[in-house]
């Protein structure tokens, strides 16, 4: 019987124990993978994989949900604003432009992952990335919904902790550094999102075909639900390179596995 190796990763989301961090420089949109490499200070190392397969929630999703819910559904990203960062185009990200697996993909030396829903097991797909749940009690939606006193909604919070706590125990000190220090990131805004909705307190799905706030690279998130492409890119760097956040090893210990 063939032994499978499953590698699980343990993802922190929002990076919520860092210290301080340094402020962000998303790359160009079509950079490639050796000036992405030493973007990201990855000198000297080879990386070749014959493809990536991408399943989750709209965090990472790559356009499933503009197949399912059509081009007209803001919640699929199937619309403007959605992908004005990515050469104007609504893809289905839900996000203003790349997300984070497109970032990873491209240091793997593979194109941006396209839509795919299938049986991955049976495709051959052996090693697996798993994130965990993001402090849900930290979106700008439950903030600007929900009565709390702190930065953060903790009852919610709480609730995606007990998740987390159970899938590893690596979160007991639950902490939002971005809150309290998001300026050392670049950051200026992290309650509020760039996008607008019909009635214009940006706590609801985006409003179609409404431009968003022009600072989208100093806010946390681009919908109230949903990062920016600054904060996916700040994610997928650290899974690229920081064992502290990812469990057993970094993800490029997992490409050169």
């Amino acid at each position: 019987m063939v032994k499978l190796h499953i590698w699980v990763f343990i993802i922190l989301i929002y990076l919520l124990d860092f210290g301080y961090g340094d402020a962000i420089e998303v790359p160009p949109l079509n950079i490639n993978q050796k000036d992405l490499m030493k973007h990201l200070s990855l000198v000297d190392i080879k990386i070749a994989l014959p493809v990536i397969y991408v399943f989750s929630d709209s965090f990472v999703d790559n356009g499933n949900n503009k197949a399912i819910l059509g081009n007209k559904d803001a919640s699929g990203g199937g619309c403007f604003p959605f992908g004005i960062d990515f050469d104007g185009k609504p893809t289905g990200r839900v996000t203003n432009g790349r997300i984070g697996v497109d970032f990873i993909a491209t240091v793997a030396g593979l194109p941006y992952p396209p839509p795919i829903m299938g049986i991955l097991y049976t495709l051959g797909a052996r090693k697996f990335f798993v994130s965990n749940v993001s402090p849900l009690g930290c979106s700008p939606f439950n903030i600007n919904t929900k009565n709390h006193s702190g930065p953060c909604v903790e009852e919610i919070k709480n609730c995606a902790s007990v998740y987390n706590d159970l899938l590893l125990g690596l979160l007991a000190k639950l902490q939002s550094t971005l809150h309290v220090k998001p300026r050392s990131y670049g950051f200026k805004d992290v309650n509020t999102s760039c996008c607008i909705d019909n009635n214009g307190t940006r706590i609801q799905v985006c409003a179609p075909n409404i431009a968003p706030y022009k600072d989208r690279k100093n806010r946390v998130f681009f919908d109230p639900f949903h990062p920016s492409e600054t904060m996916h890119f700040l994610w997928a760097r650290h899974f690229l390179k920081d064992s502290s956040v990812c469990s057993p090893i970094n993800l490029i210990q997992l490409m050169q596995a």
